[in-house]
């Protein structure tokens, strides 16, 4: 018998070894294998998937909270830049200057019946301010007159959720220069405009030139605050026929007014502690000090 030569199997044994490496290669993976990479996988893009949604809520939480004090800051601003006004008088064509009785009178918070996370038990005090403007254009006539603005925070609850709205009221009264009584104008109307949402707590408080206190509880927990003389019903009557007023803390010049403003998210944040008062919102809150210009000695 003959034996084949030693160059052809070596030939055939190196052909079959190749050919086990092209069927082994061909193969694939095996069902384990998919799975665990597939588990694999999965843990890798829920780890990404999480990472994206804490930092894309982070993100719009603050700047949530940056609108929120930007808005709060520009409503005190409005706030403080008609009570610089407070007082100014223009004088008659005799030097004399027309009376403004009060030019700044503090009004009584209204109470909301309710309280929750969202609405305080009220809105806050409000604020009346009185002041005159020059060379105003009314109907094609150039003429001066008075302007009466009320900040008052009010409750509204025919929205969802309900909230503390605060509102800026104006008025437009023709000039005396005497001690009769104003007369409204009706062009333009009587204007009101809605500043913010969500008010927490908007409080005043007014001294005399040596920090007296007058009226205003400062802010609505302050445990000092019996003392808030709000306006009463005589003082406003006197005031309407441009005659100050005797009621004490009003017949005295308002030199100083603190205005505390508490504004409180409308969306609830799942990384702040569950509060009684506040709930799961964020609150800001921004006070100033103005002194007048006009007004006081």
């Amino acid at each position: 018998i003959r034996r084949p030569p030693r160059s052809t199997l070596s030939s055939s044994s190196a052909a079959s070894d190749v050919y086990k490496r092209q069927n082994y290669n061909n193969q694939g993976f095996t069902l384990p294998e998919l799975l665990i990479a597939l588990a694999i996988s999965s843990i890798i893009m829920l780890g990404i998937y999480g990472a994206y949604l804490m930092f894309n809520n982070t993100y719009y939480f603050q700047r949530d909270l940056t609108d929120q004090s930007t808005q709060t800051r520009n409503i005190i601003d409005v706030i403080s830049r008609d009570l610089k006004m407070a007082g100014y008088s223009i004088m008659d064509s005799n030097g004399a200057n027309s009376i403004i009785a009060e030019p700044i009178v503090i009004l009584s918070p209204v109470n909301n019946g309710t309280a929750n996370d969202l609405v305080p038990s009220d809105c806050g005090e409000g604020i009346s301010i009185e002041y005159d403007e020059r060379d105003v254009w009314i109907g094609g006539i150039q003429t001066n007159i008075r302007k009466k603005i009320t900040y008052q925070a009010i409750f509204f609850d025919t929205y969802s959720p309900p909230r503390c709205r605060l509102q800026r009221s104006v008025s437009y009264f023709t000039i005396p220069f005497n001690s009769s009584a104003t007369t409204a104008l009706s062009n333009p109307a009587p204007l009101t405009e809605t500043l913010s949402d969500y008010i927490w707590d908007l409080s005043f408080e007014t001294f005399d030139s040596r920090y007296n206190h007058l009226a205003g509880r400062k802010f609505r927990d302050n445990s000092n605050s019996s003392n808030n003389n709000y306006v009463n019903n005589s003082c406003i009557s006197n005031m309407n026929n441009n005659t100050p007023c005797t009621q004490i803390g009003y017949d005295a010049n308002i030199s100083i007014v603190d205005i505390y403003l508490e504004t409180i998210s409308p969306k609830e944040n799942p990384t702040l502690q569950l509060d009684a008062v506040y709930g799961r919102r964020f609150v800001h809150d921004v006070s100033t000090t103005i002194n007048l210009r006009n007004v006081g000695s």
